[in-house]
């Protein structure tokens, strides 16, 4: 095939929405559909250029992989290479550890395998992984160990061709070249169903499994052997191209994260990119659109630009300890486009063609790939497995560090054992995770009406991250106590953590049937009731915004316009209290804690490392009032002799000297463990607290 420059500009359609999604620009809220597209270029790409010399008998294994490795490698070492003086400058323990494990899996194209394990509800935070955009370049990587086979094998079996239809060609060659568009379509449309059926049971998986972006890059495939220049330009060429572009920029507004992707929603981009391979020349108004120079430069260094936008905005988050202003992250995508030009004249160009002596031969590319990705390896297994973090983390960092223990010590096994949601875990996890939970001989009266009262702490991972320290104050009171907590998953029916598609549902009718057997005189309620109201991360307006990527979305069940999700959650919520009142003689209720939006321990240890630490880290308490108002009112609704409230926020906002914010830290007390979830101190504030509500509280035999 002819190179297609306007290909080349629609490379710069595929980066720099990705570019400018990763940045922060809110405005762009579908950016991340331009690594669909550069799926279905890189099939349509490779599929050209297979079929063309399987068509005259030159397809060789060696010499695929060959150009693969010259395509693909010399800007990924160089990227990886750049990356790891500043992990070890900026990192902290671990995350460090983390990055150790991705540069691992990155380097034996599994990236997508870890960051679908590794990017769950408590890891850190997408935005501070440098390292994972690659999961896209195991996905190509590992599709491209089986089409190769595949088209052999149909070459073999005589099903081959030149295209479609071409000049030239034989009636036998157009009918081979359209059973080979068959069974690839066919196979497209099969990956396709298993992706929108992955979509609704397992997203996470569905978003890195190669499978889920099959039917994409098959998708490519197709329209490689689709195309044909026509001798002529034609209104329908003309017609097709300008659907295609209009599906393409509309997918990047219009899409959000929130969306089940890839799955039904990924088709407009999909099918616009393969219009526009198809119909979109350059004697097209698309097609030179396209052409346009600026475009096609940063087409021809997109690759080296999609390597290196996350980790430069990754390390420049880590840096700054919260979002880059809008300055900084324009300055920043500058900064990516010139070292993408650099890493493509001096890698990628003289690596994939002869120019001058960088040039290696394929024995030398073979060899030094080899040794570098042993390298690389190696290097990772040192930063994962060994004491090395601890030694280049400053004193500061070491007791920034020790704030996040208490969500750290929950999150260790508890977010895999919550996957059940039936509480059917290993024994030694239960415990840990959901209990103790007492036999129902024993919280029956064993003892009669002097038996202890039994407490039980229930609700979403800001429960399981207080309920050590709440357990340990019950006890010190004579108390019994157990726990049933599941991240992402409130104490009521009708919230889910959308892109999970967690079984909150099945978790609180297994939770309301242990209440309703175990008979607790005391259900401590404790929920993330500010994000459950707003179905938001949380954006303090100063640099600190949660970005949970396509993971961290809360929604109810179902889903409606944005206007109702206060009302639909005021009625979820009392509904669910009715119901634990109609069973439970006393509910203390742990009103919203007031959220942070940036790291906190990692803010404070690079604000007193850098030297510009004030004495305190704080959010506006206007906006806690303003983003908790509909919870607020309808947990105070609830509150009756039966029900009692302990409300964290006067703990931390409003305090002497700080009458209009929220303090995350004062002095040297951290009082968050990450962005939201408070640490052992912020924890230890509200356990107070509650103790002093605890007398309060009766046995109904007393």
């Amino acid at each position: 095939m002819q190179h297609r420059v306007e290909v080349d500009g629609l490379r710069a359609f595929a980066v720099l929405p990705v570019m400018f999604f990763h940045a922060g620009f809110g405005w762009i809220s579908g950016g991340f559909i331009g690594v669909d597209i550069f799926f279905v270029i890189s099939g349509f790409l490779i599929t050209a250029i297979i079929q063309k010399e399987l068509s005259q008998s030159r397809f060789t294994l060696v010499g695929f992989y060959e150009r693969r490795a010259r395509r693909i490698l010399p800007a990924l070492f160089v990227t990886l290479l750049l990356c790891l003086p500043f992990a070890w400058w900026l990192m902290d323990v671990a995350q460090f550890y983390s990055f150790g494990k991705s540069l691992i899996a990155v380097v034996l194209f599994i990236a997508n395998f870890f960051f679908g394990v590794e990017a769950n509800y408590f890891a850190p935070s997408a935005e501070l992984m440098p390292l994972l955009h690659m999961w896209s370049l195991a996905v190509e990587e590992q599709f491209y160990v089986v089409f190769p086979l595949l088209m052999i094998v149909l070459a073999r079996i005589g099903v081959t061709g030149g295209g479609v239809s071409g000049g030239g060609t034989s009636g036998g060659s157009v009918t081979r070249g359209r059973l080979l568009v068959a069974i690839l379509a066919g196979i497209a449309l099969i990956t396709f169903g298993v992706t929108v059926y992955m979509s609704t049971v397992s997203p996470v998986m569905n978003f890195y499994w190669p499978v889920g972006r099959a039917w994409e890059l098959l998708a490519g495939a197709i329209a490689a052997l689709l195309y044909r220049r026509a001798e002529t330009k034609t209104a329908l060429q003309e017609g097709a191209a300008f659907l295609g572009i209009t599906l393409v920029i509309g997918a990047m507004f219009l899409l959000t994260p929130e969306l089940r992707l890839p799955s039904e929603y990924s088709l407009p981009a999909v099918v616009g990119t393969v219009l526009i391979l198809v119909a979109a020349d350059n004697r097209t108004i698309v097609g030179r659109f396209l052409s346009w120079r600026p475009f096609v430069e940063i087409g021809l260094i997109s690759y080296s630009a999609y390597l290196l936008h996350q980790p430069v905005f990754a390390f420049a988050r880590l840096y700054l300890g919260m979002e880059p202003p809008v300055i900084v992250a324009v300055a920043l995508l500058g900064l990516t486009l010139v070292l993408a030009r650099l890493s493509w004249q001096l890698v990628e160009e003289p690596v994939r063609h002869k120019q001058g002596r960088f040039y290696p031969s394929r024995n030398a590319l073979f060899a030094c790939s080899a040794v570098l990705i042993g390298a690389f390896g190696v290097t990772g297994w040192a930063f994962a497995k060994t004491d090395i973090a601890a030694t280049r983390v400053s004193p500061d960092m070491v007791q920034a560090l020790e704030m996040r223990k208490g969500v750290r010590r929950f999150v260790k096994d508890c977010q895999y054992a919550a996957l059940s949601y039936d509480f059917k875990v290993p024994e030694t996890l239960a415990d840990h995770c959901f209990g103790p939970i007492p036999d129902t001989e024993i919280v029956d009266g064993q003892g009669g009406e002097h038996a202890a009262p039994f407490a039980m702490i229930i609700g979403d991972s800001f429960a399981g991250v207080m309920a050590d320290q709440t357990m340990d104050m019950l006890a010190s009171r004579g108390w019994r106590s157990a726990r049933m907590t599941v991240p992402g998953c409130a104490s009521f029916p009708g919230f889910r953590l959308d892109r999970d598609r967690l079984q909150c549902d099945r978790s609180f009718e297994r939770l309301f049937k242990i209440i309703q057997q175990q008979k607790p005189d005391l259900l401590i309620v404790i929920n993330r009731y500010n994000y459950l109201f707003n179905n938001t991360p949380f954006d303090n307006g100063e640099g600190g915004h949660e970005k949970h990527g396509p993971f961290g979305q809360y929604s109810h069940d179902p889903v409606g316009p944005d206007h109702r999700v206060a009302q639909r959650g005021a009625k979820i919520v009392d509904d669910g209290m009715a119901q634990l009142r109609s069973v439970v003689p006393h509910i203390a209720l742990i009103y919203p804690i007031p959220e942070a939006g940036w790291n906190v321990p990692y803010l404070y240890a690079r604000q007193v490392a850098r030297g510009v630490y004030s004495g305190a880290i704080s959010t506006s308490y206007d906006l806690y009032r303003a983003r908790n108002g509909a919870a607020i009112a309808v947990l105070d609704r609830q509150i009756s002799a039966q029900v009692i409230k302990v409300d964290p926020a006067p703990l931390f906002c409003g305090l002497p000297g700080h009458d209009d914010r929220c303090l995350n830290s004062l002095g040297d007390r951290v009082f968050y463990g990450d962005s939201n979830h408070l640490s052992d101190i912020g924890v230890a504030k509200v356990v107070d607290l509650l103790r002093a509500q605890l007398p309060a509280i009766r046995r109904p035999t007393d």
